[in-house]
């Protein structure tokens, strides 16, 4: 495979091209098995056919010269310093030529005192690899290459998702799919010698199945062995490294003060350094310490013997008492590190993102571990409650179907864990795919009173048919949340409630209902949503700059707790949100952190889902159809939930892949059909945007259709796409100009470009001022014009046309920020604007 096609070699690759014209050196520095040697090959060629001279040196063992002897151009008794060096200073002759030596600290010290004459002797520019630190831990030889050299560093990152899903297709010689992806993904940490030896391992005991020209996790990849991969991180690696490891691994992530004391703090700091162990500040808990990746802990995990375990455990014993954590300085937000458009040459978020998933997953087994102890000691409904909570996260099918077939209840267990139970079967089967009626005849035999699970669960659906029916969302707004003495469904019909205003078109009172409810009592899952479904209403109400700052909050609040579903669900509704706001490269980085978790389980599908949406539709966009087929395949094969809180969109993905591939046509029938059943069901929003992200055609009765749909809703984010599309279908030019400047092709590329070509190069183009009648305002709701500002709206509205911020506007009118943001989106809303960039074109009546 080139190595630029691959994500995780474009970012290093371009770094050292960017020093090597000014005759700077380059220190290439990445873990084992990174890809350093793959970058040195890749230049090494480049020089080639770039007419430059070049040669590459490896390490070859200790033995003195071993590396300048073993080169395959060596000429024949060359075997002393003298002729080496004439030999070497010889190949570097020309202009500008290349040495590269891959593992510098590996290179024995007779070779390098030749290379450094070389160096001293010719013109020649230095690139090296290494695993070390040059200025901590050098050895002798390479300090002196390096001590008048002053070179470039540049890391390697791990890999992303879509070099992940690109190694594996090589690799498997088809496409994986993208659970197997993310799995392997989550447990290399992205490396991409690990990616291949797990593959091989999994391939090897049968781990993986080939499923419509697509290889799939069989289910058992967990389970494979990967005693391989733990070569490659650890082969060479001093004893006592591979000692404190096995210790670590031993007791999952813990506080640094804690792994302080029972392994010593320079191998600890060893350790940190060569990212076999990550550390990160946990929310109340201070900074936590864990083996990374995955796939090494569990290694070291199963490699320890029994005894070797009690050796362990009178370590520890011994060695920690009653630990006080420390106090640290908070590093940057998970959001602000995935949301950064400069990123440095090792590329910070891949890190980031590769040590989080590597530590959520480490401490997602050890948890796991130990409510599945609980629950084997006393399988009653309570422990085994206790274990299906975090157990339903994962897709861990065989194992949910032994917990629920083998449960048994105690007198121990009440109604809550009757009730309880009985909810966490209907979402497994729901997501093993069940019918409803099979789902309501298996639930029914578990004794419980299912009248409280059987009301939210058909609560949506009840809102939507009475929205549908011309109910007053005031009135679902306003209803008091329930009272439930079963904790796991406190706060549920408040989120159902949100939703169902979302989806029916309603953003605003959807917002309204999430403000007015305090979930701090509720389980987490409800909290969660209710937060996403928040910061997603605010995007659709117009208000994406608040809806970005409200899901960073809570994405790094998510972080900061080592939340695996926090991360998830906000990391999703974030993606969304930059992805309506045209931000697509942000967008991908972070639903790649969410992707990176790994496939979900029943509790977490809603937002896995809709994050492989807006992955697939990301992808397609850009170009790449490969990858967003396999995002696709992903939500084709991903069970649909009973009752979802919010659709997937999963047609839209469809439908922007195959208008990628060629089928225009088609895919704009899909979409008109799938918008048609989304809007019959009552979920006008969903249909509003399957119809723009399709480009549908309208014929006179579908236009009156779509308008009839528009005009029963208030969607500012979505209109001008709305309006957009039905200008291009009745070739109102006036319209497409006036519709224009309020939409970003990053968002529906397709339909922009046919707005473009119907309005003409010299009209307008999205985000383009108009002036004379093409600025005139488009109409909202069917209304004649657009709705009166108040006196302070236009006060506002006329500050930030002049470039204020919200917080100089509410200075100059002592008001509070918050208020100015209310009075800002009133304004924008009734002018029919997407954003404050629009004002720049508003003349105030």
């Amino acid at each position: 495979m080139p190595v630029m096609e691959v994500e995780g070699f474009a970012v290093p690759m371009a770094a050292v091209q960017r020093w090597m014209p000014l005759g700077r050196d380059v220190l290439l520095r990445g873990d084992r098995g990174s890809g350093k040697t793959t970058v040195l090959e890749a230049l090494l060629a480049d020089a080639s056919r770039r007419g430059r001279q070049g040669m590459l040196l490896r390490s070859s063992g200790s033995g003195p010269l071993s590396a300048l002897l073993d080169h395959a151009s060596v000429p024949p008794r060359t075997s002393d310093e003298t002729a080496l060096t004439a030999w070497l200073t010889e190949e570097l002759a020309g202009r500008r030529s290349l040495l590269l030596i891959d593992d510098l600290d590996r290179v024995d010290a007779g070779t390098l005192a030749v290379v450094r004459r070389v160096l001293a002797r010719t013109q020649s520019v230095l690139v090296a690899t290494t695993t070390v630190d040059p200025l901590r831990r050098p050895t002798a030889a390479m300090r002196e290459v390096l001590a008048d050299r002053a070179p470039a560093e540049v890391r390697i990152p791990p890999f992303g998702f879509r070099g992940v899903a690109n190694l594996l297709g090589a690799v498997l010689g088809a496409p994986a799919d993208a659970g197997l992806t993310a799995s392997v993904m989550a447990q290399t940490g992205g490396n991409p010698r690990a990616v291949v030896a797990l593959t091989d391992a999994a391939r090897a005991v049968g781990a993986l199945d080939r499923v419509d020209e697509m290889w799939v996790d069989a289910g058992t990849l967990d389970e494979v062995p990967v005693d391989t991969v733990a070569h490659v991180f650890l082969s060479g690696a001093r004893t006592e490294l591979v000692d404190a490891l096995e210790l670590l691994a031993g007791l999952g992530p813990l506080p640094a003060e804690t792994a302080g004391r029972l392994v010593a703090p320079p191998l600890l700091e060893e350790l940190v350094e060569s990212g076999r162990v990550v550390s990160l500040d946990v929310a109340g808990a201070g900074e936590m310490v864990g083996v990374a990746p995955p796939a090494v802990a569990r290694a070291m995990r199963e490699r320890t013997s029994a005894h070797r375990r009690r050796q362990l455990a009178n370590r520890v014993d011994a060695g920690v008492g009653s630990a006080i954590l420390p106090q640290r300085a908070q590093e940057d937000e998970l959001s602000t590190v995935l949301l950064r458009d400069t990123v440095g040459d090792g590329d910070e978020y891949w890190r980031w993102t590769a040590e989080l998933a590597g530590l959520i997953h480490e401490r997602a087994a050890v948890e796991e571990s130990s409510l599945r102890a609980a629950w084997l000691e006393a399988p009653s409904l309570r422990t085994a409650n206790a274990y299906l909570a975090l157990l339903m996260r994962r897709p861990a099918g065989d194992q949910l179907r032994t917990v629920f077939e083998t449960t048994r209840p105690t007198e121990c267990d009440g109604p809550a864990e009757y009730l309880a139970h009985g909810q966490y079967r209907a979402r497994w089967r729901g997501w093993e795919g069940a019918s409803p009626e099979e789902i309501d005849a298996e639930i029914r035999t578990c004794g419980a009173d299912l009248t409280e699970f059987e009301a939210l669960r058909d609560l949506k659906g009840d809102l939507l048919a009475q929205l549908q029916e011309g109910a007053d969302p005031e009135v679902v707004v306003a209803a008091p949340a329930a009272a439930s003495a079963i904790r796991s469904f406190r706060g549920v019909d408040v989120v159902v409630r949100a939703a169902a205003l979302l989806e029916s078109g309603r953003p605003e009172h959807a917002v309204r209902v999430c403000d007015a409810h305090d979930l701090a009592d509720a389980q987490p899952e409800p909290r969660h949503y209710l937060a996403a479904v928040r910061g997603i209403a605010l995007a659709m109400a117009g208000r994406t700059e608040e809806a970005e700052r409200w899901l960073r909050r809570m994405l790094d609040a998510a972080y900061d707790a080592v939340d695996s579903l926090g991360i998830r669900v906000h990391a999703c509704a974030l993606a969304e949100v930059l992805l309506h706001s045209g931000r697509t490269r942000a967008a991908w980085r972070v639903v790649s952190t969410a992707l990176r978790l790994g496939p979900a389980g029943p509790i977490e599908t809603t937002f896995y889902r809709r994050g492989l949406t807006v992955g697939a539709i990301l992808q397609a966009q850009a170009g790449n159809v490969t990858l967003a087929q396999v995002l696709v395949r992903e939500l084709d094969k991903t069970p649909r939930t009973y009752h979802p809180l919010l659709r997937s969109m999963r047609v839209l993905a469809h439908v922007v892949t195959v208008a990628t591939e060629g089928d225009a046509e088609g895919a704009a029938q899909t979409a008109w059909q799938a918008g048609r059943r989304y809007a019959e069901e009552g979920l006008l929003q969903p249909a509003l945007m399957t119809w723009a992200g399709g480009t549908v055609s309208l014929t006179p009765a579908r236009a009156e259709y779509v308008r009839d749909v528009l005009a029963r809703t208030d969607i500012p984010l979505v209109e001008p796409y709305i309006q957009l599309l039905l200008a291009v279908s009745e070739r109102d030019v006036d319209a497409a100009v006036a519709a224009l400047p309020r939409t970003d092709t990053a968002v529906a590329p397709q339909l922009v470009r046919a707005g473009q070509e119907l309005a003409g190069p010299e009209r307008a183009a999205p985000g383009v001022v108009l002036t004379g009648p093409a600025a005139v305002q488009p109409v909202r709701r069917g209304s004649a014009r657009a709705e009166p500002l108040s006196a302070r709206e236009r006060e506002v509205a006329v500050l930030a046309q002049e470039g204020l911020s919200n917080r100089l506007i509410a200075d100059r009118l002592h008001l509070s920020v918050r208020t100015v943001e209310n009075h800002m989106s009133r304004a924008l809303r009734k002018l029919g604007f997407g954003g404050r960039a629009d004002l720049l074109g508003w003349r105030e009546p």
